[in-house]
């Protein structure tokens, strides 16, 4: 063979095949299990009591669970009138769904409440 027949040209090229043995796909698959194993872990402990506070199954209940007994009214809240009247058009909404959606009306599916410390966003 000449100098130039060791290497490929476009007329002739050189087909070269890989083959992995079946020990060394075990331990590649092995590595990328571990790894991803690790990073799972370092997620979950990073996000420490938010990971162990997620909802169980999908958490998409539609179910609303009242609070009995609370002692916090919209009377103990001082703020904007229109921002308390909004709030309890939402709380009617979460009573008596139905009154709202036979009449076609859509709500949104949460509420951001902003506003500094003390004004009742918890209520």
């Amino acid at each position: 063979l000449g100098a130039g027949a060791s290497r490929g040209t476009p007329e002739t090229p050189l087909h070269i095949q890989w083959h992995e043995s079946p020990r060394a796909q075990f331990w590649k698959l092995l590595r990328s299990l571990a790894l991803t194993g690790a990073l799972v872990f370092a997620a979950y402990t990073l996000l420490g009591e938010q990971a162990r506070g997620l909802p169980r199954g999908l958490g998409f209940s539609t179910e609303v669970q009242p609070v009995h007994g609370s002692a916090k009214r919209f009377s103990d809240v001082c703020g904007a009138e229109e921002a308390i009247a909004d709030l309890k058009d939402i709380v009617e909404y979460l009573r008596n769904p139905k009154r709202f959606t036979r009449l076609g009306g859509k709500l949104p599916k949460g509420v951001l409440l902003t506003g500094p410390p003390g004004t009742g966003k918890t209520l």
